[in-house]
């Protein structure tokens, strides 16, 4: 729901996936599940329509993404 709030908080119209379940499948996918801890690095990746990462970050858990970043690169996507 954090989530979900959140993009509509900011009125963004483009999808927004969470990785719940099947546990860390997103994670694995995309490099960052941390197997030791049973849990996913904090990325953030921006997937254009074609299915190609344009852009991404990724922090360690408890480190903060760098906010101007990804509303930049969703601006160049809808440009």
């Amino acid at each position: 729901w954090t989530l979900k709030a959140w993009k509509e908080a900011e009125h963004f119209k483009n999808k927004f996936v969470a990785d719940f379940w099947p546990h860390g499948a997103v994670g694995r996918a995309y490099g960052v599940f941390d197997e030791q801890r049973g849990t996913t690095l904090r990325g953030t990746f921006l997937i254009d329509k074609e299915g190609i990462v344009r852009w991404f970050e990724v922090k360690p858990a408890l480190e903060p993404r760098d906010q101007g970043g990804w509303r930049k690169a969703i601006a160049d996507l809808e440009a």
